[in-house]
């Protein structure tokens, strides 16, 4: 009778070890960071140039409200560390000619909800003679099942910022949905973006 006892709940044991274990992994994925750089032609919009970066960073802060607010950043140049699985054609290509691109979000996430709080990006001249464009283009949104959104600005100088501060979306884990933003310029008659997103 003991030993009965003993196999059942050793059993009983097994499986109440191995359960939550397989749920908490089925139902609370990590979001995604994808930073990335393409380069286009300026004639006929012809992809390039194409890779993922390694230099995007995180920050967690918690606002008056008491939610957390998660800050990436993408950072990317002529000396940028590329992704191991980037498709660039060679590492450190000159594609930035002496200039810096930074794409920055600011997003709340919690229980399958999400929102785009703010974005901004600068473009920063570190060597070099080559001209930026005067004009250039930013885009910033939230590709959510509710609550999507997505905005645009031209502007003239180096730096931009959106604050859309929408309201929160519910998103679905493995479809698409995300939250991000990127930044255009014309360098050396070629259109060079650096991507930031968030993946759920």
């Amino acid at each position: 009778m003991k030993n009965k006892i003993f196999i059942t709940a050793s059993i009983l044991a097994m499986l109440f070890q191995c359960v939550p274990a397989n749920v908490f992994a089925a139902t609370s994925p990590t979001p995604v960071v994808t930073t990335s750089v393409v380069i286009k032609d300026e004639n006929n919009d012809k992809v390039l140039e194409e890779y993922q970066l390694d230099t995007a960073n995180t920050k967690e802060v918690v606002d008056k409200n008491g939610d957390i607010i998660y800050t990436t950043t993408a950072t990317a140049g002529d000396s940028t560390n590329l992704n191991k699985f980037s498709r660039a054609s060679q590492v450190g290509s000159k594609t930035f000619h002496g200039w810096k691109g930074t794409v920055n979000i600011s997003y709340s996430e919690s229980g399958e909800k999400a929102n785009l709080k703010s974005a901004s990006a600068k473009w920063t001249h570190v060597s070099g003679s080559t001209a930026i464009s005067k004009s250039k283009e930013f885009h910033y949104g939230q590709d959510l099942m509710t609550n999507a959104h997505n905005g645009y600005k031209k502007f003239t100088g180096l730096t931009v910022s959106a604050s859309p501060n929408w309201k929160k979306g519910r998103y679905a884990y493995g479809v698409g949905n995300k939250v991000g933003a990127n930044v255009c310029a014309k360098i050396s008659g070629k259109y060079v973006y650096v991507f930031c997103d968030v993946s759920f």
